[in-house]
This record gives structure tokens, C-alpha cells and sequence, in this order.
């Protein structure tokens, strides 16, 4: 990134802006835990209030902030977290609550490439990012979606290859 700006102060607010992006991302994925009651408790204005209160909470916090203002993987990886979670809430959304034949494929290699790079990001995070997949075990056990099951095995491989280049070559550099 020190490549395409000027000095590190670029790196600060691109971080930043990451952080602002999970907390909008961690807004939309509790609207979609919402999806998953069959019959909720709390009325949805309710609902939508307190994860709007969560999330002000998560924007708000000294120490994400202090992580985005330093050039460490910690800045970026609370953003990968909650971006593998939503992947995976939305996946599960589509899979279990939908007509599994309406599965996008693309949701579910965003999953398991998220995964990847969180674990690319923070090597300790990989037992948690693998066993985040596990609602995703469906897709890969299900007959009717064999012709699905191809393309999501090659979009792995493609990515996992294309991760490798780029985790081997920025080592390199």
C-alpha cells in the first residue's frame, strides 16, 4: 500500500475506513441473526435498536481504535472477523432457510476465502476461522447441488492458489 500513497498515513486511514466498514458490517449481519427466529421475542424497532447501540459500542471503542492507528495485523483483523461472520450468517441464510437451490456459490467461496485470509492476517485465529465453516459443511455433502459443488471446488482451489502466489511473493519482497 506504502506504494501507492505517499507515507504511512495512508495506511492509518484506509485502517480507519476499515473500521468503519465492520462496524456497518456488524450492523447488517445482526439484522440477518434476525432473520433466523422463527417467532422473536423482542419487536424488530426494538431488535434494530439495540444492534444499532451494539454497534456504536464496537465504533466507539478505544481500543479498535487504537489497533487501526498502528500498521500491525491487529488493525484489519477485527474488520476480517466480522466480515467472515456475516459471510457465513448470509451463506447459512441462503442454505437453511432458503430452497437450497438457490445457494449463490459466490457467498460461500467469499466465505471460505475470508477464513483463509483471517488466518493469513492472525495465524492463532485459524481453529476459529476453520470451525466458522462448519455451517458451511452442507454445501459440500449435498447431491443436488453437485453442479454447484464443481465450481465452488475450483473457485477454492483458484483462490487458495492465487493466496499462496500472493502470501509467497509479498515474502519475498
Amino acid at each position: 500500500m506504502n506504494k501507492c500513497f505517499a507515507d504511512f498515513r495512508a495506511i492509518t486511514i484506509a485502517q480507519h475506513l476499515l473500521g468503519l466498514a465492520a462496524g456497518a458490517i456488524f450492523l447488517v449481519a445482526w439484522q440477518r441473526i434476525h432473520s433466523f427466529m422463527r417467532a422473536p421475542r423482542l419487536p424488530q424497532p426494538l431488535y434494530a435498536f439495540i444492534g444499532l447501540m451494539a454497534a456504536a459500542i464496537y465504533l466507539t471503542g478505544e481500543e479498535p481504535i487504537r489497533f487501526e492507528t498502528d500498521v500491525r495485523p491487529e488493525s484489519i483483523v477485527s474488520f476480517l472477523i466480522i466480515l467472515n461472520i456475516f459471510l457465513i450468517l448470509e451463506f447459512s441464510y441462503r442454505c437453511y432457510l432458503r430452497s437450497p437451490r438457490v445457494i449463490p456459490v459466490i457467498v460461500g467461496l467469499c466465505a471460505v476465502i475470508s477464513s483463509i485470509i483471517t488466518t493469513l492476517a492472525k495465524p492463532s485465529l485459524a481453529i476459529a476461522a476453520a470451525g466458522a465453516l462448519y455451517s458451511c459443511r452442507r454445501f459440500a455433502i449435498s447431491p443436488v447441488l453437485a453442479k454447484k459443488q464443481n465450481r465452488a471446488a475450483s473457485g477454492i482451489a483458484n483462490g487458495c492458489i492465487a493466496l499462496d502466489f500472493a502470501s509467497t511473493s509479498a515474502r519475498t519482497a
